[in-house]
Protein backbone atom coordinates (compact mmCIF):
# COMPACT_ATOMS: atom_id res chain seq x y z
CA UNK A 1 0.00 0.00 0.00
CA UNK A 2 2.54 2.28 0.89
CA UNK A 3 4.46 1.81 -2.00
CA UNK A 4 1.90 2.50 -4.18
CA UNK A 5 1.44 5.41 -2.84
CA UNK A 6 4.75 6.23 -2.77
CA UNK A 7 4.82 5.70 -6.81
CA UNK A 8 1.65 8.11 -7.32
CA UNK A 9 3.62 10.79 -5.78
CA UNK A 10 6.24 10.44 -7.85
CA UNK A 11 4.42 10.10 -10.70
CA UNK A 12 2.78 13.62 -9.60
CA UNK A 13 6.25 15.46 -9.14
CA UNK A 14 7.03 13.54 -12.63
CA UNK A 15 3.99 15.70 -14.06
CA UNK A 16 4.59 18.78 -12.23
CA UNK A 17 8.03 19.39 -12.62
CA UNK A 18 8.41 20.58 -16.37
CA UNK A 19 5.00 22.78 -15.56
CA UNK A 20 7.60 24.34 -12.85
CA UNK A 21 10.22 24.27 -14.81
CA UNK A 22 8.30 25.97 -17.61
CA UNK A 23 6.94 28.84 -15.21
CA UNK A 24 10.23 29.53 -14.11
CA UNK A 25 12.22 30.19 -17.12
CA UNK A 26 9.23 32.25 -17.89
CA UNK A 27 9.43 34.50 -15.08
CA UNK A 28 13.23 34.27 -15.97
CA UNK A 29 12.54 35.78 -19.33
CA UNK A 30 10.11 38.10 -18.23
CA UNK A 31 12.93 39.44 -15.48
CA UNK A 32 15.65 39.76 -18.01
CA UNK A 33 13.22 41.63 -20.43
CA UNK A 34 12.44 44.32 -17.78
CA UNK A 35 16.00 44.35 -16.67
CA UNK A 36 16.81 45.04 -20.77
CA UNK A 37 14.04 48.04 -20.53
CA UNK A 38 15.70 49.24 -17.46
CA UNK A 39 19.11 49.43 -18.78
CA UNK A 40 17.94 50.98 -21.88
CA UNK A 41 16.56 53.75 -19.87
CA UNK A 42 19.97 53.95 -18.24
CA UNK A 43 22.00 54.75 -20.99
CA UNK A 44 18.94 57.52 -22.07
CA UNK A 45 19.97 59.27 -18.79
CA UNK A 46 23.75 59.07 -19.63
CA UNK A 47 23.87 60.13 -23.04
CA UNK A 48 20.72 63.27 -22.86
CA UNK A 49 22.44 64.81 -18.94
CA UNK A 50 24.96 66.25 -20.40
CA UNK A 51 23.45 67.96 -23.14
CA UNK A 52 20.62 68.77 -21.23
CA UNK A 53 20.79 72.83 -19.49
CA UNK A 54 19.07 74.26 -16.12
CA UNK A 55 18.13 77.83 -17.23
CA UNK A 56 17.93 80.46 -14.67
CA UNK A 57 16.32 83.94 -15.26
CA UNK A 58 16.13 87.08 -13.76
CA UNK A 59 14.03 90.18 -13.57
CA UNK A 60 14.39 93.51 -12.21
CA UNK A 61 10.96 95.01 -11.26
CA UNK A 62 10.21 98.27 -11.89
CA UNK A 63 8.51 100.06 -9.41
CA UNK A 64 10.30 103.27 -8.87
CA UNK A 65 7.78 105.26 -10.36
CA UNK A 66 4.85 103.70 -8.60
CA UNK A 67 3.30 106.16 -6.14
CA UNK A 68 4.31 104.06 -3.09
CA UNK A 69 7.89 104.21 -3.86
CA UNK A 70 7.70 107.44 -4.60
CA UNK A 71 5.80 108.04 -1.18
CA UNK A 72 8.19 105.45 0.52
CA UNK A 73 11.46 107.63 -1.00
CA UNK A 74 9.83 110.92 0.61
CA UNK A 75 9.66 108.88 3.95
CA UNK A 76 13.02 108.07 4.43
CA UNK A 77 14.65 110.75 2.51
CA UNK A 78 16.77 107.71 0.68
CA UNK A 79 16.40 107.11 -2.99
CA UNK A 80 18.95 103.99 -3.12
CA UNK A 81 16.30 101.91 -2.52
CA UNK A 82 17.06 98.22 -4.62
CA UNK A 83 14.08 96.91 -6.29
CA UNK A 84 13.51 93.39 -6.01
CA UNK A 85 14.59 91.09 -8.54
CA UNK A 86 12.12 87.77 -9.60
CA UNK A 87 14.17 84.47 -10.28
CA UNK A 88 12.55 82.07 -12.57
CA UNK A 89 14.15 78.32 -13.88
CA UNK A 90 13.31 76.77 -16.73
CA UNK A 91 15.45 73.86 -18.95
CA UNK A 92 16.63 73.08 -22.08
CA UNK A 93 19.19 71.50 -24.21
CA UNK A 94 22.13 71.72 -26.48
CA UNK A 95 21.53 71.40 -30.17
CA UNK A 96 24.81 71.80 -31.80
CA UNK A 97 28.71 70.81 -30.47
CA UNK A 98 29.27 75.09 -30.18
CA UNK A 99 26.75 75.87 -27.56
CA UNK A 100 23.88 76.45 -29.01
CA UNK A 101 20.57 76.00 -26.63
CA UNK A 102 16.71 75.66 -27.38
CA UNK A 103 14.31 76.30 -24.77
CA UNK A 104 10.88 77.78 -24.57
CA UNK A 105 9.98 81.06 -25.12
CA UNK A 106 7.53 81.89 -22.12
CA UNK A 107 11.15 80.94 -20.32
CA UNK A 108 13.66 83.51 -21.36
CA UNK A 109 10.52 86.76 -22.08
CA UNK A 110 10.93 89.90 -20.76
CA UNK A 111 14.09 88.83 -18.36
CA UNK A 112 17.42 90.84 -17.37
CA UNK A 113 19.74 88.30 -17.34
CA UNK A 114 19.44 84.52 -18.70
CA UNK A 115 22.35 82.17 -16.89
CA UNK A 116 22.86 78.76 -18.31
CA UNK A 117 24.21 75.60 -16.25
CA UNK A 118 25.51 72.31 -17.66
CA UNK A 119 25.71 69.60 -15.97
CA UNK A 120 29.10 69.66 -14.73
CA UNK A 121 28.34 72.30 -13.07
CA UNK A 122 29.57 75.22 -15.13
CA UNK A 123 27.62 78.23 -15.16
CA UNK A 124 27.39 81.20 -18.57
CA UNK A 125 25.37 83.87 -19.51
CA UNK A 126 22.91 83.14 -22.26
CA UNK A 127 22.65 85.28 -25.50
CA UNK A 128 19.17 85.88 -27.23
CA UNK A 129 19.71 84.56 -30.65
CA UNK A 130 16.23 84.63 -31.16
CA UNK A 131 12.73 83.92 -30.32
CA UNK A 132 9.69 82.59 -32.42
CA UNK A 133 6.65 83.54 -29.98
CA UNK A 134 4.16 81.49 -32.36
CA UNK A 135 5.92 78.61 -30.94
CA UNK A 136 6.99 79.07 -27.84
CA UNK A 137 10.45 78.68 -28.64
CA UNK A 138 13.37 80.52 -28.41
CA UNK A 139 17.24 79.79 -29.23
CA UNK A 140 20.29 80.96 -26.85
CA UNK A 141 24.33 80.83 -27.07
CA UNK A 142 26.78 80.11 -24.95
CA UNK A 143 30.28 80.62 -24.95
CA UNK A 144 31.66 77.08 -23.29
CA UNK A 145 35.33 76.70 -23.97
CA UNK A 146 35.52 73.55 -26.53
CA UNK A 147 32.66 71.76 -27.55
CA UNK A 148 29.51 70.47 -26.23
CA UNK A 149 27.18 67.57 -26.35
CA UNK A 150 24.45 68.08 -28.11
CA UNK A 151 21.21 66.17 -28.98
CA UNK A 152 19.90 64.91 -32.64
CA UNK A 153 16.71 65.14 -33.46
CA UNK A 154 13.83 62.22 -34.25
CA UNK A 155 11.72 62.56 -37.09
CA UNK A 156 8.27 63.82 -35.24
CA UNK A 157 6.00 62.57 -38.01
CA UNK A 158 7.42 58.89 -37.28
CA UNK A 159 6.24 59.13 -33.49
CA UNK A 160 2.85 56.70 -32.91
CA UNK A 161 1.00 56.68 -29.91
CA UNK A 162 2.14 54.31 -27.52
CA UNK A 163 5.99 55.25 -27.96
CA UNK A 164 8.28 55.57 -25.04
CA UNK A 165 8.51 59.24 -23.82
CA UNK A 166 11.11 60.35 -21.60
CA UNK A 167 11.11 63.90 -20.09
CA UNK A 168 14.47 65.61 -18.40
CA UNK A 169 14.52 68.64 -16.75
CA UNK A 170 14.46 70.59 -13.30
CA UNK A 171 11.17 70.59 -12.43
CA UNK A 172 10.58 72.35 -8.69
CA UNK A 173 14.01 72.50 -8.89
CA UNK A 174 15.24 69.34 -8.94
CA UNK A 175 17.72 69.71 -11.41
CA UNK A 176 18.07 66.32 -14.23
CA UNK A 177 14.70 65.09 -12.87
CA UNK A 178 13.82 62.07 -16.01
CA UNK A 179 10.56 60.94 -16.00
CA UNK A 180 8.64 57.66 -18.20
CA UNK A 181 5.85 57.68 -20.02
CA UNK A 182 4.27 57.29 -22.95
CA UNK A 183 3.31 59.52 -26.40
CA UNK A 184 -0.38 59.94 -25.63
CA UNK A 185 -1.66 61.54 -28.45
CA UNK A 186 -0.34 63.30 -31.78
CA UNK A 187 -1.11 66.45 -33.41
CA UNK A 188 -2.78 67.86 -30.66
CA UNK A 189 -4.26 71.65 -30.81
CA UNK A 190 -5.14 73.28 -27.91
CA UNK A 191 -5.82 77.01 -29.01
CA UNK A 192 -2.54 78.40 -26.95
CA UNK A 193 0.04 79.25 -29.68
CA UNK A 194 -0.95 80.19 -33.61
CA UNK A 195 1.10 77.44 -34.56
CA UNK A 196 0.47 73.78 -32.94
CA UNK A 197 0.69 70.33 -33.55
CA UNK A 198 1.87 69.04 -30.07
CA UNK A 199 2.69 65.79 -28.66
CA UNK A 200 0.87 65.01 -26.02
CA UNK A 201 2.08 62.90 -23.03
CA UNK A 202 1.52 60.94 -19.79
CA UNK A 203 5.17 61.43 -18.63
CA UNK A 204 5.22 63.59 -15.47
CA UNK A 205 6.29 67.44 -16.51
CA UNK A 206 6.09 69.84 -14.11
CA UNK A 207 7.20 73.95 -13.34
CA UNK A 208 10.83 73.82 -14.71
CA UNK A 209 9.98 70.94 -17.34
CA UNK A 210 9.80 74.05 -19.49
CA UNK A 211 11.70 73.93 -22.38
CA UNK A 212 13.58 70.30 -21.40
CA UNK A 213 14.15 67.57 -24.08
CA UNK A 214 11.07 64.78 -24.31
CA UNK A 215 13.06 61.89 -25.80
CA UNK A 216 12.54 58.32 -27.36
CA UNK A 217 14.11 55.34 -26.04
CA UNK A 218 17.04 55.88 -28.34
CA UNK A 219 17.19 59.36 -26.93
CA UNK A 220 16.51 61.43 -29.45
CA UNK A 221 14.27 64.65 -29.13
CA UNK A 222 10.68 63.96 -30.15
CA UNK A 223 9.38 67.07 -28.76
CA UNK A 224 10.44 70.31 -26.63
CA UNK A 225 8.45 70.16 -23.54
CA UNK A 226 6.28 73.28 -23.64
CA UNK A 227 3.28 73.20 -20.85
CA UNK A 228 0.83 71.13 -19.01
CA UNK A 229 -2.99 70.83 -18.47
CA UNK A 230 -4.65 70.76 -14.81
CA UNK A 231 -8.26 70.00 -13.12
CA UNK A 232 -7.73 73.74 -12.14
CA UNK A 233 -7.13 72.90 -8.40
CA UNK A 234 -3.47 71.77 -8.91
CA UNK A 235 -0.05 73.11 -10.61
CA UNK A 236 1.08 69.65 -10.88
CA UNK A 237 0.78 67.04 -13.29
CA UNK A 238 -2.38 65.44 -14.01
CA UNK A 239 -0.94 63.05 -16.71
CA UNK A 240 -1.68 65.96 -19.59
CA UNK A 241 1.49 67.27 -20.59
CA UNK A 242 2.89 68.91 -24.39
CA UNK A 243 5.40 69.21 -26.18
CA UNK A 244 6.32 71.26 -29.40
CA UNK A 245 7.19 67.99 -31.58
CA UNK A 246 10.70 68.00 -32.85
CA UNK A 247 10.17 68.34 -36.79
CA UNK A 248 9.15 72.41 -35.73
CA UNK A 249 11.59 72.79 -33.56
CA UNK A 250 14.26 71.73 -35.11
CA UNK A 251 13.31 73.84 -38.34
CA UNK A 252 12.97 76.81 -35.54
CA UNK A 253 15.82 76.09 -34.34
CA UNK A 254 17.86 76.04 -37.38
CA UNK A 255 16.23 79.71 -39.01
CA UNK A 256 16.80 81.41 -35.66
CA UNK A 257 20.80 80.59 -35.77
CA UNK A 258 21.13 81.04 -39.50
CA UNK A 259 18.83 84.31 -39.17
CA UNK A 260 17.87 85.45 -35.84
CA UNK A 261 14.04 84.89 -36.87
CA UNK A 262 11.85 82.78 -38.75
CA UNK A 263 9.89 82.83 -41.85
CA UNK A 264 7.15 81.17 -42.72
CA UNK A 265 5.08 80.53 -46.25
CA UNK A 266 2.01 82.30 -46.21
CA UNK A 267 -0.83 81.76 -48.84
CA UNK A 268 -3.55 83.75 -47.93
CA UNK A 269 -6.78 82.36 -46.82
CA UNK A 270 -9.27 81.92 -43.88
CA UNK A 271 -10.71 78.09 -43.08
CA UNK A 272 -12.75 75.64 -41.60
CA UNK A 273 -12.84 71.75 -41.58
CA UNK A 274 -16.04 70.05 -43.24
CA UNK A 275 -18.91 69.25 -40.71
CA UNK A 276 -21.35 66.64 -41.47
CA UNK A 277 -23.51 68.39 -43.59
CA UNK A 278 -21.05 70.78 -45.44
CA UNK A 279 -19.78 67.12 -46.61
CA UNK A 280 -23.11 66.13 -48.00
CA UNK A 281 -23.47 69.78 -49.48
CA UNK A 282 -20.40 69.59 -51.28
CA UNK A 283 -20.21 66.15 -52.10
CA UNK A 284 -16.68 65.08 -50.57
CA UNK A 285 -15.95 62.95 -48.00
CA UNK A 286 -13.13 65.04 -46.18
CA UNK A 287 -11.23 68.61 -46.93
CA UNK A 288 -11.08 71.85 -45.41
CA UNK A 289 -13.46 74.57 -46.97
CA UNK A 290 -11.80 78.38 -47.99
CA UNK A 291 -13.95 80.63 -45.96
CA UNK A 292 -11.68 83.63 -47.01
CA UNK A 293 -9.18 85.03 -49.69
CA UNK A 294 -7.25 87.70 -48.83
CA UNK A 295 -6.74 89.83 -52.12
CA UNK A 296 -3.90 90.08 -53.97
CA UNK A 297 -2.19 87.29 -51.85
CA UNK A 298 -0.70 83.74 -53.32
CA UNK A 299 -4.26 81.82 -53.25
CA UNK A 300 -6.03 84.66 -54.80
CA UNK A 301 -3.45 85.35 -57.41
CA UNK A 302 -3.94 81.40 -58.07
CA UNK A 303 -7.46 81.67 -58.31
CA UNK A 304 -8.60 79.93 -55.17
CA UNK A 305 -12.15 80.80 -54.66
CA UNK A 306 -14.71 81.16 -51.48
CA UNK A 307 -16.49 78.22 -51.04
CA UNK A 308 -13.92 76.14 -52.14
CA UNK A 309 -12.95 73.03 -50.81
CA UNK A 310 -9.77 71.89 -50.37
CA UNK A 311 -9.04 68.38 -50.39
CA UNK A 312 -5.40 67.36 -51.01
CA UNK A 313 -2.32 69.37 -51.16
CA UNK A 314 1.16 68.35 -53.41
CA UNK A 315 -0.98 64.63 -53.51
CA UNK A 316 -1.56 64.02 -49.79
CA UNK A 317 -5.27 64.18 -48.50
CA UNK A 318 -6.41 66.83 -45.90
CA UNK A 319 -8.85 66.64 -43.61
CA UNK A 320 -8.05 69.55 -40.73
CA UNK A 321 -6.99 72.89 -40.84
CA UNK A 322 -4.18 71.72 -38.96
CA UNK A 323 -2.97 69.27 -41.79
CA UNK A 324 -3.29 71.78 -44.71
CA UNK A 325 -1.22 74.87 -42.66
CA UNK A 326 1.34 71.90 -41.49
CA UNK A 327 1.40 70.74 -45.61
CA UNK A 328 2.66 74.99 -46.55
CA UNK A 329 4.81 75.37 -43.34
CA UNK A 330 6.98 72.09 -44.61
CA UNK A 331 7.21 74.59 -48.08
CA UNK A 332 10.84 76.48 -48.87
CA UNK A 333 10.56 80.05 -50.30
CA UNK A 334 10.46 79.88 -53.99
CA UNK A 335 8.85 76.60 -54.05
CA UNK A 336 4.80 76.10 -55.22
CA UNK A 337 2.49 74.30 -53.80
CA UNK A 338 -0.53 71.51 -55.44
CA UNK A 339 -4.00 72.25 -54.17
CA UNK A 340 -6.59 70.06 -55.51
CA UNK A 341 -9.81 71.76 -54.83
CA UNK A 342 -13.67 71.11 -55.64
CA UNK A 343 -15.88 73.62 -56.68
CA UNK A 344 -19.17 73.64 -57.79
CA UNK A 345 -19.07 69.71 -57.71
CA UNK A 346 -15.74 69.55 -60.18
CA UNK A 347 -12.38 68.93 -59.09
CA UNK A 348 -9.79 71.32 -60.03
CA UNK A 349 -5.79 71.48 -59.77
CA UNK A 350 -4.24 75.02 -58.84
CA UNK A 351 -0.87 75.90 -58.06
CA UNK A 352 0.09 78.44 -55.21
CA UNK A 353 3.23 79.92 -55.06
CA UNK A 354 3.45 80.88 -50.87
CA UNK A 355 5.55 84.34 -49.80
CA UNK A 356 7.31 84.34 -46.93
CA UNK A 357 6.44 86.31 -43.94
CA UNK A 358 8.60 86.95 -40.89
CA UNK A 359 7.65 85.41 -37.46
CA UNK A 360 7.48 89.00 -35.73
CA UNK A 361 5.84 90.85 -38.61
CA UNK A 362 3.09 92.33 -37.07
CA UNK A 363 1.13 93.19 -40.49
CA UNK A 364 1.25 88.90 -41.06
CA UNK A 365 -2.13 87.30 -39.81
CA UNK A 366 -1.83 84.99 -36.74
CA UNK A 367 -1.34 82.25 -38.92
CA UNK A 368 -0.13 81.76 -42.15
CA UNK A 369 -2.87 80.01 -43.72
CA UNK A 370 -4.78 81.80 -41.53
CA UNK A 371 -7.60 79.75 -39.95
Amino acid sequence: MERHFIKKIIAILVLIAPISVSFAIRASDDVDGLKGIQKAFNKVAEKTFPAVVVITTRKELDQMGSPFMRYYQQQRGTHDFKAPVIEGKGSGFFVSEDGYVLTNYHVVRGNDEILVKMKNGEQYKGELIGTDPRTDLALLKIGPPGKVPFLEFADSEKVRIGDWAIAVGAPYNFDYTMTVGIVSQTGRSVGLNSYENYIQTDASINRGNSGGPLLNIEGDVIGVNDFIFTDGYSTGNIGLGFAVPSNIAKDVAGQLEKNGKVVRPWIGIAMEELNSEMKKYFNAESGVLVREVFLANPADKAGIEPGDVIVAVDGLEVKTPKELQSRIFSKQQGSEVLIKLIREGKKLDVTVYPKMVESHDDEAPDNAVSE
